[in-house]
Order: C-alpha cells, then sequence, then structure tokens
C-alpha cells in the first residue's frame, strides 16, 4: 500500500468509525499499526489534526 492509498483509507474510515477516529487522534503511531501493520521508526513523529469550519490544515511535501 502506497503512503497515499494508506492516506486515503484513513480519511475514509475516519468517517464512517467514530471509535477508529477517537483513537486515531489520541494515538495516531499505534492506530495506524494496529489498523494497517503499517510499522514507523521510533524518531518519526506522526501526527493527525482534524479541521474545523474555522481552523483548516494543509500538509506540503517538503520539495
Amino acid at each position: 500500500m502506497t503512503m497515499n492509498e494508506l492516506y486515503d483509507n484513513i480519511v475514509e474510515k475516519s468517517k464512517k468509525d467514530k471509535e477508529f477516529k477517537k483513537n486515531l487522534l489520541d494515538n495516531p503511531k499505534e492506530t495506524i499499526k494496529s489498523e494497517y501493520g503499517v510499522t514507523f521508526d521510533d524518531n518519526v513523529q506522526v501526527s493527525v489534526y482534524q479541521s474545523t469550519s474555522d481552523h483548516m490544515h494543509y500538509v506540503i511535501p517538503l520539495s
């Protein structure tokens, strides 16, 4: 699974599964590992944010 596919899966699942979404916001690294088997090195930080009507988040590539 590519990172784009993983992202798409996470977005879709978080729309349908409130418990998954809560876990993802509370502990993204562990939730992604347990749901998708994807692991990250210890030095990698994983952050998940929820946009609201008055606060939007955009992620742009490094280069």
